[in-house]
């Protein structure tokens, strides 16, 4: 979801993420993670956009979206 967002840019899904995030870790019992998840969703703290880790997360998204169409392509061409 996380990925998701980032990739299309939706600030209110990246808030909505973390919120989840926070509610995760606060289930496992990590209350360092789930208070820092809570605050950024609190404060609506997006991630940067230089963000070496969003950078990597969207460029998997991208990556992941060639290859499902890549299958596709050779599901239809299989067929005929």
């Amino acid at each position: 979801m996380l990925q998701h967002a980032w990739y299309t840019q939706d600030n209110l899904s990246e808030i909505r993420a973390y919120s989840y995030l926070a509610i995760v870790y606060f289930n496992l019992a990590d209350l360092k993670n789930s208070r820092y998840y809570h605050e950024k969703t609190m404060m609506q703290l997006l991630e940067p956009t230089e963000s070496r880790t969003k950078i990597l997360a969207c460029q998997e998204v991208l990556w992941k979206l060639k290859e499902r169409e890549k299958e596709r392509v050779i599901g239809y061409l299989s067929s005929q």
